[in-house]
């Protein structure tokens, strides 16, 4: 009896330490800073397993299980968020997660612009309302290219190359403001067309499943045949990924396909989740990001899942700044992610009455970001703005002028253009007001005098009313 006691207690001495050592070797520390005193900082479990929500100020010291996990840092607007995979061992991991000042949003024109592409010395976009491109010059100018094409969107190689689609599915290049029909291998029919352009100006088309490669004089090969004939396409440089749209698919319906495909035709594949609604291909074609529904995926150029990106809410657009960074819009805020550190930051809130973003663009030297913006449906309010990646400045007084304008008085309306400074005050005049050009401007320069701008920093321009 002794002995099978002595064994019995031997064997749960053993049951314990390897419970104790399980326990043990599963569980670690994790340490949460920031350079911001007073930040709230909270640590949520985002992977399968029991709840699991530590909250601290100005550091987080905690216990905590094998798993993903979300480390988010506020302090009043600015906010950081940090993914933890802590997958193996018992270690302490320490993480210092920095908040930076937000970047100021700067007015470039209130008009219902989509579709932009700009440079240092012009900006071009897509009129929503009236399908016309519009270009604003260096010296503030705005003018319709070519008023009789209307186009349903346009994409942008840069403010001088796009290639857009009609209202009938038709493609045409955008060439320094000459428009011409592209020449595809096809005949237009009923069947969609989907298409792209990359910087280096390749074009990418798909009619139904199939995709061609091309360039501005057209020479397309066909490189792929896709399952389904409802297509997304992404362009690269001598690459394109291609998803299928899968709109409304049953539970008995395939998943999309993900496929990256070179212009040579090589192709490489991956079942994906859920209907996919954006893609965006990083400049080296090294990285993927892909967007569904319900969460935000990042591939590498093989289609292995190296990330998922945390957001709150969902992400409207994307636009790569670098082969490791990328920007993106969730609501009226715009973020951005960096891959090698995993972690997301707030970058700009847009003004008091942008209620969403509606469109994402990076300029030709990336130093800008340009967004286009809605107000709430009942005010009718649209907006062309920009961010300034290198913290660049801009007068007070312009972020005055974003407070007031667009402006209604008796016999004009006032907006603005600020693509260069000095910024341009439009004035339209209204169709059954008959004063005289100088009355028009003298109205305007009267209003904004008395709110308290200096005119000697402005420069107004009448614009007949339709």
């Amino acid at each position: 009896m002794k002995k099978i006691l002595f064994l019995l207690i031997l064997g749960l001495a053993g049951i314990g330490v390897l419970a104790w050592l399980f326990n043990y070797l599963s569980t670690g520390t994790i340490i949460l800073t920031t350079n911001e005193s007073g930040s709230t900082i909270t640590l949520q479990r985002t992977s399968q397993g029991k709840p699991f929500v530590k909250i601290g100020l100005g550091s987080l010291n905690v216990t905590a299980t094998h798993g993903q996990y979300l480390a988010t840092v506020k302090n009043g607007s600015q906010v950081s968020e940090q993914v933890i995979n802590f997958n193996s061992g018992h270690k302490t991991l320490r993480y210092s997660i920095a908040l930076s000042r937000l970047l100021q949003v700067e007015p470039v024109a209130y008009q219902n612009a989509s579709n932009i592409a700009a440079s240092n010395t012009e900006l071009v976009y897509l009129d929503s309302g009236n399908e016309n491109i519009y270009k604003i010059d260096g010296q503030n100018n705005l003018a319709a290219i070519n008023s009789s094409q209307q186009f349903r969107s346009v994409k942008w190689a840069n403010a001088s190359f796009g290639v857009g689609q009609d209202n009938n599915g038709q493609l045409y290049t955008i060439d320094d403001g000459a428009i011409s029909p592209l020449r595809v291998p096809f005949s237009y029919g009923a069947t969609a067309v989907s298409f792209d352009v990359s910087e280096n100006k390749q074009i990418y088309v798909s009619y139904g499943a199939d995709v061609y490669a091309g360039g501005p004089a057209g020479n397309f090969k066909k490189i792929y045949t896709a399952a389904y004939s409802n297509l997304l396409l992404a362009a690269g440089v001598n690459k394109v990924v291609v998803a299928d749209e899968v709109v409304g698919q049953s539970v008995n319906t395939p998943s999309p396909v993900l496929a990256v495909v070179d212009t040579s035709g090589s192709v490489i594949k991956k079942n994906e989740a859920g209907e996919i609604v954006k893609l965006a291909l990083s400049p080296s074609g090294q990285y993927l990001v892909s967007v569904n529904k319900s969460y935000v995926s990042v591939y590498d150029s093989s289609l292995n899942q190296i990330a998922i990106v945390p957001n709150s809410s969902s992400v409207g657009y994307i636009t790569w700044l670098d082969n490791n960074k990328f920007l993106y819009t969730s609501g009226n805020e715009l973020w951005s992610y960096d891959l090698n550190n995993q972690s997301a930051e707030l970058q700009a809130n847009m003004p008091f009455f942008a209620s969403s973003i509606t469109g994402l663009s990076l300029s030709g030297d990336r130093s800008y970001v340009y967004l286009t913006a809605n107000g709430p449906s009942f005010d009718n309010k649209y907006a062309l703005l920009r961010v300034g990646l290198n913290e660049q400045q801009f007068p007070d007084y312009i972020n005055k002028l974003q407070g007031i304008l667009p402006m209604t008085l008796n016999d004009c309306s006032l907006s603005l253009v600020n693509f260069t400074q000095p910024p341009t005050i439009l004035v339209t005049s209204f169709p059954n007001s008959n004063l005289s050009a100088q009355a028009y401007l003298q109205e305007a320069q009267n209003e904004l005098n008395q709110d308290g701008f200096d005119l000697s920093k402005l420069q107004f321009k009448l614009v007949p009313g339709s």
